[in-house]
């Protein structure tokens, strides 16, 4: 826990939780999925470029990085998330960002860095093997019932 002074009392100081709380899970063969919750700003940047990095070095299928518990997010957010998009292309992994909050979508907007992201509105769409399309495979039809 970090010391964070209360607003309005002057000197005093109370234990609070981290501003941003940040959890792995690998889904075997598919892709490492990190969450990020609470707040991303400047005094949280390193940490995220840590997480970030670590799990592009240990080069998954595939790199989902869950939005939808961020509170708050800045510049230094989509800045650690575009560092952490060059390492994962140079790694050969892909990067896709999901659930992003409608105040993260719109600071993407804002400054032009959506169009580099893959966004997906849900985890599971964004762990999914991407496949090639194929059209739907008429039934075969048995020789009792062709026609001629």
């Amino acid at each position: 826990m970090s010391p964070r002074r209360n607003a309005g009392l002057s000197g005093s100081t109370t234990m609070t939780a981290p501003l941003l709380r940040i959890t792995v899970a690998d889904l075997p063969g598919i892709a490492r999925v990190v969450r990020l919750d609470g707040e991303v700003d400047h005094d949280q940047r390193e940490q995220l470029d840590d997480a970030l990095a670590h799990a592009v070095a240990d080069r998954p299928p595939q790199l989902v990085v869950d939005l939808a518990g961020l509170a708050f997010c800045d510049c230094a957010g989509v800045n650690a998330l575009l560092k952490a998009r060059r390492q994962a292309s140079a790694c050969g992994v892909g990067l896709v960002l999901v659930c992003p909050p409608p105040q993260v979508s719109r600071l993407l907007e804002l400054t032009g860095t959506g169009a580099v992201f893959t966004i997906r509105p849900l985890v599971n769409a964004a762990s999914r093997p991407r496949r090639l399309s194929q059209r739907p495979r008429s039934p075969e039809r048995s020789p009792r019932h062709s026609s001629l």
